[in-house]
């Protein structure tokens, strides 16, 4: 018996040794290689289908927000939620006993309606803080910051609108 591999005319990847035939598996490894890339492509594009989905979503989430119909400034509602009372002094009581606000030197404040007014407008169309001036892309966002971090004050300092 020879142990030399002999190939075989007209049949590729093949060999054969004293009637033994052996087949070359690189066919087959090139196959499943092949369906790996395949699989791996497919999830690659779920992936960013997904991704893309996420985007859409929260892109549609902004403009929902920007489309958000303009806020209605009444001094009468609370500038830290939605509560509306029948008076502006009624809403300052309110406002001061749940989240602490009060107006420094209010003895001498002539319009407090328009003061509480004018915050409203502050938070609701600038999207600012009133005691820390950090601006917000939404007035929900602004007045959530507000009562988290308990910024539910006037700052009251010079140069400070």
């Amino acid at each position: 018996r020879s142990n030399t591999f002999q190939k075989k005319k007209g049949k590729k990847n093949s060999n054969t040794t004293t009637g033994v035939t052996v087949t070359s598996q690189a066919p087959a490894w090139d196959k499943i290689k092949h369906n790996q890339q395949q699989q791996e492509e497919k999830e690659e594009e779920t992936q960013q289908e997904k991704e893309t989905e996420k985007q859409d979503k929260q892109q549609e989430e902004d403009k929902e927000e920007e489309v958000e119909e303009p806020p209605e400034i009444d001094p009468c509602q609370s500038l830290f939620d939605s509560h509306v009372c029948k008076s502006v002094e009624e809403n300052l009581e309110r406002m001061q006993k749940n989240f602490g606000f009060f107006i420094p030197d209010a003895e001498y404040l002539v319009d407090k309606e328009g003061l509480v007014g004018y915050c409203a407008e502050k938070i609701k169309i600038g999207h600012v803080c009133l005691y820390c001036q950090k601006t917000f892309s939404t007035w929900r966002g602004c007045q959530e910051h507000m009562v988290a971090t308990q910024h539910t004050k006037l700052r009251y300092e010079a140069g400070v609108d």
